[in-house]
């Protein structure tokens, strides 16, 4: 049997992380912890070479900072640029893709996984992992740049690649409707969260919110709701503020909203209605997070909702069940998928109906209690090294077709 050495590309793990920056580096992580020594080598590839496997795992990644120079800022204009016009990108790809072709003709690697989307052509194996289809589903919530880049490249990377990895089966069944060639290679592995993300104390919570001056904006432990994810109008923030309106006043006097996420695209509305209702003091903003603070909020929210219409798994959601909070997603998603009956999944859109199940998990503590351990003992059964393992059996099956 061929030897199972995989060359992925790690150009995505640039702090801070994004979601699939944080597939890429958890996954190298679980598959070099892994005891089973089923593979020969991971080989890291970024920027036309092979980059040290041992600072990536030592997460030494974290110490870079983003030096938006004038170069890089050129660069990105012209990336930008290039989306707008799918063809240009087709005449330059044997150029752009050149160095990796170089590269993986001399490193020998008998299999490439690609975790972001597009994948290169290759002449050995391939694996892609395609995480949602939101460019398709609600293309207004994207540049159309974006958009026309996205649908001039998957229908490609679908036909070349040997094996498609989604984070659900929401994903799956929707890319194996839009494209017949994905059926049969298609799998589905749910994500995991990271160790940072479990439940603490109060004491323990209000010594870090002490620390980042969160106690002067009035936020103790248990006294606030949670959101956690870009401000765009896919994330249905939009509804939570509306259902939040209607939580009665009495409930409010004891529980505070609070919003944590940077400015997404089309999110201009959103965001001023956000610092409108911070003004008259109805919610607390905090924007980004720092990733030392993030799971201390999950672990002190009294309840955590995301109500976003569309994810390729919704990576928030297990976060907050991790970390002991009891959450409320939107049912028939991928969050309702993973998730099941250990969270509040609310399928209608109406913002009465997410008003309800805030009202009533705020003001009835065995409900609370119920949703906190279901929360717990669901989020159990996912892990990295399960995401690892599952990955594997993609790659023996990619080389073995």
């Amino acid at each position: 049997m061929v030897a199972l050495d995989v060359i992925i590309p790690t150009g995505v793990i640039r702090h801070p992380l994004t979601g699939i920056g944080v597939y890429t580096l958890e996954l190298i992580k679980a598959l070099n912890a892994l005891e089973d020594k089923t593979f020969g080598a991971i080989g890291c590839y970024d920027r036309g070479m092979l980059v040290d496997l041992d600072s990536i795992l030592a997460e030494e990644i974290e110490d870079r900072q983003l030096d938006i120079s004038a170069k890089q800022t050129i660069t990105n204009f012209g990336r930008k640029a290039l989306l707008r016009f799918p063809q240009l990108v087709r005449l330059l790809e044997p150029i752009t893709n050149r160095p990796f072709k170089d590269l993986a003709e001399k490193s020998g690697f008998p299999l490439y996984h690609e975790p972001n989307f597009v994948a290169r052509p290759y002449e050995g194996r391939s694996v892609v992992t395609i995480h949602d289809l939101s460019f398709i589903r609600f293309p207004n919530a994207h540049p159309e740049e974006r958009v026309a880049a996205s649908m001039y490249h998957l229908p490609r990377t679908v036909e070349r690649v040997d094996q498609i990895i989604t984070d659900s089966q929401v994903v799956a069944d929707d890319l194996e409707s839009l494209y017949p060639a994905a059926r049969g290679k298609t799998t589905a592995i749910h994500l995991a969260a990271n160790d940072d993300f479990h439940p603490r104390d109060d004491l323990e919570v209000q010594t870090v919110f002490d620390d980042f001056e969160l106690s002067e904006l009035g936020l103790e432990s248990g006294n606030y709701v949670l959101y956690v994810g870009t401000i765009e109008p896919r994330k249905g923030v939009d509804r939570l503020l509306a259902a939040w309106k209607s939580v009665p006043e009495y409930v409010k006097r004891d529980f505070k909203l609070v919003i944590c996420g940077s400015y997404g695209w089309g999110g201009s509305a959103l965001l001023e209605e956000i610092e409108a209702e911070q003004d008259r003091g109805q919610i607390v903003y905090l924007g980004f997070v720092s990733p030392l603070l993030l799971p201390v909020l999950y672990a002190g929210a009294a309840c955590f909702v995301y109500p976003s219409l569309y994810e390729g798994f919704g990576m928030p959601v297990l976060e907050a069940m991790q970390s002991g909070c009891p959450t409320i997603t939107r049912g028939g998603t991928s969050m309702s998928e993973f998730a099941g009956e250990a969270s509040w999944c609310v399928t209608s859109d109406h913002a009465d109906d997410w008003s309800h199940a805030l009202t009533t998990l705020l003001t009835d503590a065995a409900a609370l209690q119920h949703y906190r351990q279901a929360s717990l003992s669901k989020a159990a059964e996912f892990s990295w090294s399960r995401v690892a393992r599952e990955t594997i059996s993609v790659y023996k099956t990619a080389l073995s077709k």
